[in-house]
């Protein structure tokens, strides 16, 4: 099914459309075991950027790419190893890290689906990567506070020898 799906049992995050990954690495011979104790062939590995409907994007890593799947998964226990902190209630799913929003979700299908944007190929503010851009649309910040944005996985890993003073920074 379309979207993307909580998992706390799940130790990996899955994905069934290899059209979504940013980064791609072949794998051979791996498999992964899901929750009805059977097993999948995992097709390769790689990095899947999601964008939520909060405008924030999330960068996971270590996607395996398993084609016969039927629901692509976001692993709890991994967000949580990575410092996000999630909150289930009311059948509602809130994700934050370092006590900032960064999506949410609802429960349906005794799942929690996050509000992520399906289309996200499409999007042209998803695939920027420039550091000049990235300095004008967050009204002109620093280099400092790009370099934290980009640690804390606010923003995609940027070349930061790109940086020139722009013009309204200049005056």
């Amino acid at each position: 099914s379309e979207g993307w799906w909580v998992d706390t049992g799940a130790y990996r995050h899955v994905c069934y459309n290899r059209s979504l990954f940013k980064t791609y690495f072949v794998a051979k011979g791996r498999k992964v075991l899901l929750g009805d104790s059977h097993s999948t062939d995992v097709a390769g590995t790689g990095k899947v950027e999601l964008k939520f409907t909060s405008g924030k994007t999330m960068i996971l890593k270590d996607v395996m790419h398993a084609p016969a799947i039927r629901k692509h998964l976001v692993s709890g226990f991994l967000l949580n190893e990575a410092g996000f902190t999630q909150t289930f209630g009311a059948n509602t799913y809130t994700l934050t890290k370092n006590g900032v929003f960064v999506g949410k979700g609802y429960a349906t299908d005794a799942m929690f689906k996050l509000n992520v944007d399906v289309n996200e190929m499409s999007t042209s503010t998803y695939m920027l990567s420039s550091f000049n851009t990235w300095h004008a649309r967050l009204c002109h910040v620093n280099k400092r506070l790009v370099k934290t944005m980009i640690t804390l996985g606010f923003l995609p890993n940027l070349s930061l020898n790109d940086f020139e003073k722009c013009e309204y920074c200049s005056q």
